[in-house]
């Protein structure tokens, strides 16, 4: 079985801490923790450059249950239980 977390920074200067509460979920591992970034907010993908792309990153910690987002970022975490 999966759980699935999305998440948004829409900070546009500073990147957060985000802690999340797992009641009633036992044993849970990562599967994939992907991330949707440009430090530019203006980049677009054209069919000759994706400049704008999903990036799978290693921020979730387990042992306190917190996420790493940076500005102005989407973020999906997939685990397990």
């Amino acid at each position: 079985r999966e759980l699935i977390v999305c998440a948004v920074n829409r900070s546009l200067d500073d990147g957060m801490e985000l802690s999340l509460e797992f009641e009633g979920f036992s044993n849970l591992k990562v599967l994939e923790e992907t991330e949707i970034y440009s430090d530019d907010l203006r980049a677009t993908n054209t069919k000759d450059e994706e400049r704008v792309a999903p990036a799978k990153k290693n921020t979730f910690n387990p042992d306190t249950n917190t996420v790493t987002l940076k500005k102005h970022s989407f973020n999906m975490l997939r685990l397990s239980y």
